[in-house]
């Protein structure tokens, strides 16, 4: 006969044992749940007071640029500005390069027009004269 070896549960106890229904909290893991929440709770108020003081700036900056009448490079130049006191220096670059586009502009594309003259079918004052006006332009 082969002898049986007895079952182990992970709790120790068979799931369905009266042991298994006892609470697995007790008083420290209450506390450090109820710290944890408190936590969390005093983070999330953080956050909405951050936000609610970066709402109240931003509406007190859109009164101040009604009455300035700024155009859109100076404000650019505000929010460029802005994220370098944030240390946000890519995003400052980036702004600046669109400035610098409103500034100083790209030169225009030269368009060329190429004509080919042949000499040998023109007279002498024709050719002079396309010279004159190849010169002019």
């Amino acid at each position: 006969m082969s002898e049986d070896k007895p079952k182990t549960y992970p709790r120790g106890s068979h799931p369905n044992s009266l042991a298994a229904l006892t609470s697995t909290w007790d008083s420290d893991k209450a506390r450090e749940a109820q710290l944890k929440s408190a936590k969390s709770r005093t983070e999330n108020a953080n956050r909405r007071n951050e936000i609610r003081a970066k709402l109240k700036m931003l509406k007190e900056m859109e009164a101040e640029l009604r009455e300035d009448k700024l155009d859109s490079v100076d404000v650019l130049r505000l929010i460029a500005y802005e994220k370098m006191d944030e240390g946000d220096m890519d995003t400052a670059i980036e702004i600046f390069k669109s400035i610098a586009e409103f500034e100083k502009p790209k030169l225009a594309r030269i368009e060329s027009k190429v004509e080919e003259i042949k000499a040998d079918a023109m007279s002498d004052e024709e050719l002079m004269e396309r010279i004159k006006n190849a010169l002019k332009s």
